[in-house]
């Protein structure tokens, strides 16, 4: 999804971005070092359940004490496998009032439910939502923000529907709704430990 970012935002002249993973210790010092040149910073994030992986949240606690945020406009796209986008808008008063307390320009936050699936889905599936990521760069690009209607677009529906929970109802008692991850258990030779407890008995006095 990033990608499609990338290209929407540098669709404007002049515009050039880079990508920077934080999934490794050794790339923050580089990120931080970027995070400083750039006029404009979006972060993009998975959320697990109600946190932000913890990768992300150690990079944000350095940049507290690291640079000055005066001036700089900062967005957040908040990403996760949950259908729902009500389960991502704990974190949107966070990143509110993080750049708040940088000094930072608030430029906006997007969720977007529903993207697990994506790894497993043919292009046709998936060619409405890289749209969507496009879009959000080219409006960064042109407007250095995001607009309450493309935010709206892009976070599909807020709570589930009557008649989607009773589907879901069906799909868990056929077995579609593991299906997915029982298949990576599988591959990873963890199925029959589906169930272990390794910490059940650790004594924590």
């Amino acid at each position: 999804m990033a990608e499609y970012i990338k290209a929407g935002f540098e669709s404007t002249p002049g515009k050039t971005a880079k990508i920077i993973k934080l999934n490794n210790i050794d790339k923050r010092t580089k990120a931080i070092e970027e995070f400083e040149k750039a006029d404009l910073v979006l972060f993009a994030l998975p959320l697990y359940v109600h946190a932000m992986p913890a990768h992300v949240k150690l990079f944000i606690e350095e940049l507290d004490s690291a640079i000055k945020m005066t001036g700089k406009r900062i967005a957040f796209l908040i990403q996760s496998g949950f259908y729902e986008s009500h389960q991502s808008r704990w974190l949107e008063p966070y990143f509110s009032r993080l750049s708040e307390r940088w000094g930072a320009v608030y430029a906006g936050t997007a969720i977007r439910g529903a993207v697990e699936g994506m790894q497993v889905q043919p292009a046709s599936m998936t060619k409405k939502l890289f749209k969507s990521m496009e879009n959000i760069g080219v409006e960064l690009g042109k407007n250095g923000a995001l607009s309450t209607n493309l935010v709206n677009s892009i976070s599909k529906m807020e709570h589930l529907s009557a008649t989607f929970r009773f589907l879901f109802k069906i799909m868990q008692k056929v077995g579609l709704v593991d299906w997915f991850w029982n298949k990576q258990l599988k591959e990873n030779g963890a199925y029959n430990n589906r169930y272990a407890k390794p910490l059940e008995n650790i004594d924590n006095k």
